[in-house]
């Protein structure tokens, strides 16, 4: 404890003297600490996860006052956040914003907890930082953990919920990313859990911490940490929260490490020599509770005393020697001199008391002359009217602030149109000065009156904006529609037209190409164009199909129910119609329409057909469906007028894109916009008038507040009145000595209340002192009880000692000593060495007794030792050969039989790829794999493991291999030494350490891989015309030949390898037989190409192949589908490619 006293003294005085360059240091690692935690927690933006930026804007920090720093980290978290999305860079910054203005107004100097908690979370001890500053701090604290709760859970649920919403395939709406980031952050129930459990620690422990109980500090720790835990124990319970039930268990331990840390640190109270002293005076009771802290004045050396025994004897200090010498002089005089002292301090104390009572009794005497005499009445008048005054002053103000609001009203011209005249004729009268109870009440009814007209005025505006403002969006977007050639449909529509012809052109492996009915024909009578849009109404936006692809589209249309905003859209069947052949009539709609293809203009007769151009209503009346040229239209025996927007608004019909169309809403656009702009300076100025002034207070304090003014007058011309006549009795003898006298009284307490305070100041550091020294002299007479208890007087050793003292000095005595003990002192580190490798060598070697080699003493191996000396026994020894022999004879038989099966397998392989390989040519050539016997080490036993007379006895069924039996038999026989020999590269050594060991294994290893007893080649087999067969090693072929040529038995061996694979795994489903190849044919050509590709068709594989955007032109014919990969930033987009389109595209049909 005393070596933890003095490291916090030596502490104290080195930070007192560098503060100047601990302080910046210690902000420098508190910065780096907090960006590299941010980094680490989101790192979207690549420019200040470097760890060049970090260092610098910690430099920054550690200059800047600790509220900069945190200003900075708010930065760095926005600016992740604008990486990862615009919008949660907003919402990110609007969060952090509210908290910072509640910080400044809250707690502005406590930065540190706001830095450190979400530091703590990071670290997994959340339970740390409100422990800490339920100590330190004040239970305003207990904001500033919340807010480092709530950033630190804004910044998980940004990284766990919004990063995948952001890059999930279909990018989500706006309105839904703002949506998730509130629900995320604002009903998280587990930050709503652990704000509870931080805010409650903070308060516990701050309360505790200030109580006057022994060891508060403590017990409030070790409360604290339990408090958290059970709060989030139980929280987890209640609200169903998953919590990690160790780490919190974990937090709590970290909490109460760091409390009793910061107590030492901060406190230090020695509760064990606590003092109570009691005194009173004339007003008050003294208790006084004195608790004195831990404390080195001095150096301390320490005195061990060596003995025979291995007790270990305490250590004195020079203080604690001196006071020992010294203890009988200490209680005889010391303590009664300080007695002295103490009595003499109080009965200075007394007379000083009394001496405050005598000025305090005539000081009464003198104040109650004054208030009796003329100039005391006087002057508390002139106090009452300042007072007055104050208030009237006050109410004036108000009254002014009044009229300055109702002038609003009519300055306002946008306002003042929902005010009647009777109000601003009341306005007028109060500005003027005429204020009555009645025009009050009057002004207050026109007041409400004109406030209802503003707020429904206000809800009908703001409506109006909503939806002129959804009406703009619309139009802007169809507007940028058709300046890109492409007609404002519906995006539902869209992605239905998209995604129907996506499923057929993958059906049909070409582009099946999906239109929109308006699309495919164009109107030729702009007279008749309306009646047209009108009566085609839905129709027109229906989805159509070349007759041959409708009852397949109609299937793949039926699977798109679960696509949002599929109901409202409409499939054409054009093969029932052109089934049906239908006809048109004279002088109907179908004369004004044109279309290319034969199929859509039978489906124009089919709609169009049977409508009859009409002028009049009687001419409607006489047919049975009809409409005219102002869209009335008539059908089903009913009239009716068709629906603008599907002539107007929605009028889309024709091959090409309507410039007038385009100018048209182009100018109702900027329309709307003026509209808008208009309606909101009207809002704006709507909303202030609701904070104009309305009267609010009761008509009785209005009128007390404008007569505010006048009596103030009033009031200030009484105060220069009095003042006067004040400073007259000023002037008067008697009242002049009075204020003297009372002036010197209130000097004399004063002087009395500072020597009394320094009086009691030392008493109470008398008393400390006595108790300190009968502390001292309690604890000295311990430490000698415990130093001569049993001690006894070893005479050899005195006698020894006091003969070699008479032959020469103790210095020279104490200096052979001192050799002697260096020399046994190597002698032991010797032999400590010599037994450590000792100890690191048998735990090599046995490695099973689990022994560290790091044991204090050397029992358990002296114990393994006699054991294993008692155990050995003579007659074991023939067992253990025996068992050693089994063994061998058995890895021998295994060995064998595996490495002969194996190879057995390789060379059918071998013959099967090559009857794929010959499936496949490039030109004149196709490729084959070949087998040998390896030239290296392992070939000298090659004819032994292909032995004829092995088949026999392996049971060898595909590539598992049973055990051989070898016997005494003609194999034996023939191959016996080179069993001999490949079995003893499998049999460890009897006696070797862990590195020889460690060889044996990777030379087992060699030998046990049957492919180390083969050499394994690919050839190209080239027929000419004349039958000729000639046989070309690839490997020669590397150097010769191009990159293309090079790359051909490579994929060649590589999809037969993958077809053979596939064919070994029975037990699978055989369709799955996926290869995925990046940068695939690379350097190959064209033909190449595609014979590798119909390659591996034949071998029923499914190739994923991954290509450059320039390789694609020459695979994309012989692959079912292309899809393009785009990366920007840190996000990857994918997009379906049209085959077909893009062959239009390379041979510059489009």
């Amino acid at each position: 404890m005393t070596v933890l006293i003095e490291l916090k003294e030596k502490l104290k005085e080195f930070y007192g003297s560098c503060s100047g360059i601990v302080l910046p240091i210690v902000k420098f690692l508190l910065a780096l600490a907090v960006f590299r935690g941010i980094n680490s927690n989101l790192g979207y933006l690549k420019m200040l996860n470097s760890m060049y930026v970090v260092l610098i804007l910690s430099l920054i920090c550690a200059i800047l006052p600790l509220n900069g720093m945190v200003f900075l980290a708010m930065l760095v978290i926005i600016g992740h956040c604008f990486a990862l999305h615009m919008v949660i860079a907003g919402l990110a910054a609007l969060v952090l914003l509210v908290l910072w203005f509640l910080y400044l107004r809250f707690v502005p100097k406590d930065a540190p907890a706001l830095l450190l908690t979400p530091l703590a979370f990071w670290l997994h001890v959340p339970s740390a930082v409100p422990v800490a500053y339920g100590l330190a701090g004040t239970p305003l604290s207990a904001f500033s953990a919340a807010c480092g709760v709530v950033v630190y859970y804004m910044c998980d649920m940004i990284h766990g919920k919004m990063e995948p919403l952001l890059h999930a395939a279909e990018a989500p709406e706006i309105t839904a990313v703002v949506q998730e980031f509130f629900n995320g952050l604002f009903r998280n129930e587990e930050m709503l859990l652990v704000l509870i459990a931080c805010a409650l620690t903070v308060l516990l422990v701050n309360a505790i911490r200030h109580s006057s109980t022994d060891y508060a500090w403590q017990i409030s720790i070790v409360a604290g940490s339990v408090a958290y835990a059970v709060i989030m124990i139980a929280g987890s319970l209640a609200l169903d929260v998953q919590i990690a039930l160790p780490m919190v268990l974990i937090g709590a331990a970290a909490g109460c490490l760091v409390g009793f840390v910061l107590e030492f640190f901060l406190f230090g109270a020695d509760y064990t020599r606590t003092e109570y002293l009691e005194y009173d005076d004339d007003d008050y009771y003294y208790y006084v509770k004195a608790v004195p802290k831990f404390n080195v004045t001095k150096a301390q050396r320490r005195v061990t005393y060596i003995r025979n025994e291995k007790k270990k004897e305490p250590d004195l200090t020079d203080e604690e020697l001196d006071a020992l010498a010294n203890l009988g002089h200490t209680e005889e005089s010391g303590n009664s001199r300080d007695l002295d002292e103490i009595e003499e301090k109080e009965e200075k104390r007394k007379s000083y008391l009394a001496e405050k009572d005598a000025y305090t009794k005539e000081q009464v005497e003198v104040e109650a002359e004054l208030k009796a005499s003329d100039y005391g009445q006087k002057e508390k008048e002139l106090k009452e009217i300042e007072n007055t005054i104050q208030l009237l002053a006050t109410n004036s103000e108000q009254w002014r602030d009044i009229v300055k609001g109702l002038s609003a009203w009519e300055e306002d011209d946008e306002v003042s149109a929902y005010v009647s005249n009777q109000a601003l004729h009341r306005i007028d009268d109060i500005r003027d000065g005429v204020v009555s109870e009645d025009s009050i009440e009057k002004l207050k009814q026109y007041l409400s009156d004109a406030l209802d007209n503003i707020n429904t005025e206000l809800g009908d505006v703001r409506e109006r904006i909503r939806e002129n403002q959804k009406e703009l969006q619309e139009k802007r977007e169809m507007v940028e529609d058709l300046k890109n050639d492409r007609k404002p449909y519906r995006a539902e529509l869209k992605r239905a037209r998209q995604e129907l012809q996506n499923i057929l052109s993958t059906q049909y492996g070409r582009t099946i190409h999906v239109n929109i009915f308006a699309d495919l024909f164009d109107i030729t009578d702009e007279e008749w164009k309306n009646a047209i849009e009108g009566r085609m109404g839905r129709v027109k936006h229906s989805l159509v199909t070349a007759p041959e692809y409708t009852l397949d589209a109609a299937k793949a249309f039926r699977k798109m129910k679960q696509m949002k905003g599929i109901e409202d859209v409409e499939l054409m069947d054009t093969a029932a119609i052109v089934r049906d052949k239908p006809k048109a009539d004279e002088n109907t709609l179908y004369e004004c329409v044109r279309a290319e293809e034969a199929y859509v203009d039978t489906c124009l007769k089919r709609y169009l057909g049977r409508i009859k151009k009409c002028e009049t209503v009687e001419e409607l009346h006489e047919t049975r469906d009809g409409v005219t040229k102002d869209c009335y239209s008539y059908s089903n025996y009913i009239f009716r007028h068709l629906r603008k927007n599907d002539y107007e608004k929605y009028a889309c019909i024709g091959t090409k894109v309507s410039k007038a169309k385009l100018l048209e809403l182009e100018e109702e656009a900027a329309k709307l916009k003026q509209e808008v702009e208009e309606d909101c300076r009207v809002e704006m100025a709507l909303r202030a008038a609701q904070k104009f002034e309305c009267l609010n207070q009761s008509t009785e304090q209005i009128l007390h507040l404008s007569k505010a003014a006048e009596q103030l007058q009033d009031y200030y011309e009484k105060q220069e009145k009095l003042r006067l006549e004040v400073e007259e009795l000023k002037r008067g003898d008697r009242t002049v000595e009075l204020k003297k006298k009372k002036q010197e009284l209130l000097e004399l307490l004063k002087k009395n209340a500072e020597i009394l305070d320094s009086i009691q100041s030392e008493v109470v550091q008398y008393a400390k002192t006595q108790g300190q020294i009968e502390s001292n002299i309690k604890s000295f007479s311990e430490k000698i009880n415990l130093l001569t208890e049993g001690f006894v007087v070893n005479e050899q050793l005195q006698n020894e000692v006091t003969d070699a003292l008479k032959v020469q000095s103790e210095a020279a005595y104490k200096r052979d000593k001192t050799k002697e003990k260096d020399a046994l002192e190597t002698l032991e580190e010797t032999e400590k060495e010599e037994l450590q490798r000792s100890r690191n060598k048998f735990n090599n070697a046995y490695p099973a007794y689990g022994f560290t080699g790091i044991e204090h003493e050397n029992d358990v191996y002296d114990k393994v030792l006699n054991q294993c000396r008692k155990d050995f026994e003579p007659k074991y020894k023939e067992e253990f050969d025996k068992q050693y022999n089994l063994v061998y004879y058995t890895l021998r038989e295994n060995v064998i039989a595996s490495i002969h099966g194996e190879i057995k397998a390789a060379y059918r392989h071998k013959k099967e790829i090559n009857r794929l390989l010959a499936k496949i040519k490039f030109s004149d050539s196709i490729y084959q794999i070949d087998i040998i016997p390896a030239q290296n080490e392992n070939g000298q036993f090659y004819e032994m493991l292909t032995a004829p007379e092995l088949d026999s006895k392996v049971f060898d069924d595909y590539g598992f291999e049973g055990q051989l039996s070898l016997g005494e038999d003609e194999f034996y026989q023939k191959y016996e030494e080179d069993i001999k020999r490949l079995t003893e590269k499998f049999m460890p050594p009897k006696e070797e350490d862990a590195r020889s060991l460690s060889q044996y294994r990777q030379q087992m290893e060699q030998y046990v891989d049957y492919r180390n007893y083969l050499t394994f080649s690919m050839y190209e087999k080239v027929e000419d015309e004349n039958g000729n067969i000639r046989k070309n090693a690839v490997d020669d072929m590397a150097g010769r030949d191009s990159g293309g040529e090079g790359q051909n038995p490579k994929y060649v061996a590589l999809l037969a390898g993958f077809a053979m694979l596939y064919m070994q795994q029975t037990n699978r489903d055989s369709k799955i037989r996926l290869v995925l190849l990046d940068e695939a044919f690379s350097k190959m050509d064209k033909e190449r190409s595609e014979v590798c590709l119909h390659y591996a068709r034949e071998l029923e594989l499914q190739l994923i192949v991954c290509v450059p955007d320039e390789r694609l032109q020459s695979l994309i014919r012989n692959v079912d589908c292309v899809y393009g990969f785009r990366r920007h930033q840190n996000q990857v987009s994918m997009m379906h490619i049209d085959k077909g389109d893009y062959l239009d595209m390379v041979e510059g049909n489009e």
